[in-house]
Order: C-alpha cells, then structure tokens, then sequence
C-alpha cells in the first residue's frame, strides 16, 4: 500500500502515527518522493552575475507524504517556528497550484508573537490549508485530506 525511499525511516514519530493513520482510511502514499525548490530572499546580498542588489537563495524542500490517487502533499510538523512558517509562506506564493497541507500534532501559540496568534489562526491568515492530526477523533478527516484547494 505504501513505498518507503531505500532504507527509510520516519522522521519522527508524528510521521510514522500520520503514516498509519493514513493506511487506516485506506489511502495510499509515498513518502518523501519528491523536492520542492523555492527562492528565499537574501538580505543585503548582492548577485554575482549582474551585481544587482535583488538577489535570492534556492532552498530545496521535501515533503512528507504525497497522496497516489489525489494531487495532494502532506507534510507534518510537530512545531512551526519562524522559519518553517516563512519556508511555507515562499512555498504557496512561489507555487500558487501545488495543493500542499498541513498536518501538526497540536495548536500551539507562535511563541514570540506579539498579538500570540495560534498556528491555525496563522494558517487561516496565510490561506495555507491546515489541520491538527487527533486520530481518535478522525482528525483530519478523509474528506479534507482527499479534496483539493480548487475542488
């Protein structure tokens, strides 16, 4: 039903839960099969090509589950810090198609923030589909993560 990379393992173990989660709604992945290459802005750098001061760094970015049936990637996160919330921001601006969730194994306050914003309140403000993963609970639900963005 599903394929590991050679040699694989989970990341953590929010992955493999998620992994199994999956397998019992009966929705077939692979893991980790593809990367992603987005462009991250780089403060006062200058290019060294044409000199110019608009310069940008190619990040690579692997995902963690992509759905066989459905042209849906998942990725879990245990936390979002600053820098997972940016890469996911550059992510959907640079790739406005991509029907890329969320999974994150609990709403947390974003620490540092001022107005102390939750993770899925930050979503609902970036547009970037989210939800919490509560497998006695059905959450996320077969229907959310089976149904894409322009469905």
């Amino acid at each position: 039903m599903y394929r590991y990379k050679p040699n694989a393992r989970w990341a953590s173990g929010l992955e493999g839960s998620f992994a199994e989660y999956l397998r019992s709604l009966g929705l077939e992945f692979d893991y980790e099969k593809e990367s992603l290459i987005y462009v991250r802005t780089v403060n006062k750098g200058i290019c060294r090509d044409c000199g110019g001061e608009d310069c940008g760094q190619r990040k690579v970015y692997t995902p963690d589950f992509f759905l066989r049936d459905y042209p849906i990637i998942i990725e879990t996160k245990g936390m979002l810090d600053a820098t997972t919330r940016m890469r996911h921001r550059l992510i959907r601006s640079q790739h406005p198609r991509l029907d890329l969730k969320l999974v994150i194994q609990r709403d947390l306050k974003i620490q540092g923030s001022k107005n102390k914003k939750t993770y899925m309140q930050w979503a609902k403000e970036e547009d970037i589909p989210m939800a919490v993963f509560n497998p006695k609970n059905g959450s996320p639900t077969k229907e959310w993560l089976t149904t894409g963005r322009w469905e």
